[in-house]
């Protein structure tokens, strides 16, 4: 029993560990996108955060698969998309607020809407969308 526990712990934090690093990766790309398209093209940060994190987010799908090892199924695809929507609107929603409402500038706003939403992110998708049937 103790050593199945050990097991599932070890499980638990190595796909955290993944999800983590994978996730900085994808968020330091994310954000150096919206950097270059805010500062440099001098496109709409709004627009900007819709088009990178559509990319993202179709990207990120495949990777997700591989760290949590579960197998596609339509019950896991609409609970991934209905998390995806909603995170995607939540994050815009947080920027939109920053800097509207707060005067936060657009790339602080991102960085700090990236980090609240982060953990909350990783434990919906362990928890809600790639949760492995117990055995």
């Amino acid at each position: 029993m103790a050593m199945n526990l050990n097991k599932k712990i070890n499980n638990f934090f190595l796909e955290f560990s993944l999800f983590s690093i994978y996730g900085l990766i994808s968020n330091l790309v994310s954000f150096c996108l919206y950097f270059y398209f805010v500062k440099f093209l001098n496109i709409n940060y709004i627009f900007s955060y819709c088009v990178i994190t559509s990319t993202i987010i179709t990207i990120n799908f495949f990777v997700y698969l591989k760290i949590f090892k579960t197998l596609y199924n339509p019950k896991r695809l609409t609970n991934y998309l209905i998390t995806q929507i909603i995170f995607f609107f939540s994050h815009l929603l947080l920027i939109i607020i920053l800097v509207e409402y707060y005067s936060l500038s657009k790339i602080y706003s991102h960085i700090l809407s990236n980090i609240f939403l982060a953990v909350t992110i990783f434990f919906v998708y362990k928890f809600f969308v790639f949760k492995k049937k117990s055995k």
